[in-house]
């Protein structure tokens, strides 16, 4: 506080008396301050290792420890950072206050699912894990924002059963992403995907690179063009293949009868040193671009990198990560502020690099370095 009212004085002087004997004291101050929070963080996380020697001290476990960069020798040694009701009060701070009876209802059923969480985990601070409920309503309003949700698998099979019921519950506007494990466990998910009254299906071919599809029994990993086209037959509806990098690889999906590809990297998580999506969208546009859809992500945050996606021979865009904060913030009010965001910078774009429509964003609206 006292810090703050010298800089309150500072900029009480106007700008026309803020001079240089004002801005190296302003400096000095800002710098006084860096150091009173340097020192601060380290009394915090001093305090937190001496807490963590404690044998007693057992309501959180080592995991959360490790997740806040405490080093510490006693594997089973935790430390409580809050308790119940701090976490029932930052609840109720963090979802926004209805007005009316109907957005109360929803908020207690929410705050009822995340007490079952709680509970379920023996009282233990766990990380934030998306609720049924969050799950289904975050669905339906990207389903009610004209965006099919590309879904996820995973080893527990619980992932992709319930991406199925939020599909499900949006009226069938979703697409189940398959990882590419055996032949068999593909049939099986694909049969399960048809449950949820999906359009379409997609694999992210790229995961046959991630190391906990390895030594898996049955084995899971990478597909040739004629696995591919079995697992196509079988799907009978639109396919896409995800992780496709290089015009050889549409051309694979194109033979095995894939209707889209989406251009990817996998966030560059399967292989280093990999080329941007940006990089070789449009030579695969090219190629392949009037035999299939062309989709594509990675590193997509603003309308503005939608426009150049476009203009680079996309047909569409995919965003993932940006979603997430949005999705455990404020639910499906976050995600509908986030695609209102993207929305309006597309049309901001649009309009200053005159066009109108999204068939008249074109290669020459950009310029490639």
């Amino acid at each position: 506080r006292h810090h703050r009212r010298i800089v309150n004085k500072v900029a009480r002087t106007g700008l026309g008396l803020f001079d240089a004997v004002h801005v190296e004291h302003f400096v000095a101050v800002f710098n006084a301050v860096t150091r009173r929070c340097h020192d601060a963080l380290n009394e915090v996380n001093g305090f937190v290792h001496r807490i963590a020697e404690h044998d007693d001290v057992a309501l959180l476990r080592s995991a959360h420890l490790e997740h806040l960069g405490v080093k510490h020798r006693q594997t089973n040694a935790v430390v409580v950072l809050i308790d119940q009701n701090e976490v029932a009060d930052m609840q109720r701070r963090q979802h926004r206050p209805r007005r009316n009876a109907k957005g109360l209802k929803k908020e207690a059923a929410q705050q009822k699912d995340d007490q079952n969480d709680r509970e379920k985990s023996g009282g233990v601070l766990e990380p934030p894990r998306l609720t049924k409920r969050r799950r289904l309503q975050t669905a339906q309003i990207f389903a009610d924002s004209g965006i099919a949700a590309f879904t996820g698998d995973g080893v527990d099979a619980a992932v992709f059963q319930g991406a199925m019921e939020a599909i499900r519950a949006a009226g069938g506007v979703g697409v189940p992403t398959i990882k590419p494990w055996s032949q068999q466990l593909v049939f099986e998910k694909l049969d399960l995907a048809r449950t949820s009254g999906c359009k379409a299906v997609a694999m992210d071919i790229d995961g046959a690179g991630l190391p906990f599809l390895k030594n898996l029994t049955p084995p899971a990993g990478s597909k040739s063009v004629q696995e591919l086209t079995e697992i196509i037959r079988y799907a009978g509806m639109p396919f896409i293949v995800k992780g496709v990098m290089t015009v050889r690889g549409a051309q694979k999906a194109a033979e095995a009868g894939a209707a889209a590809i989406i251009v990817s990297n996998h966030g560059g998580r399967v292989l280093g040193q990999t080329p941007a999506s940006a990089e070789v969208l449009a030579e695969i546009a090219d190629a392949v671009g009037g035999s299939m859809k062309i989709f594509v992500d990675g590193g997509i945050r603003t309308g503005t990198d939608v426009f150049k996606a476009l203009a680079l021979g996309a047909d569409a865009v995919l965003i993932g990560r940006p979603f997430v904060p949005m999705v455990y913030g404020d639910g499906a009010q976050g995600v509908a502020t986030y695609i209102e965001k993207i929305g309006s910078e597309l049309r901001d774009t649009m309009a200053m690099c005159g066009v109108h429509t999204l068939g008249e964003i074109t290669r020459d609206c950009v310029r490639v370095l």
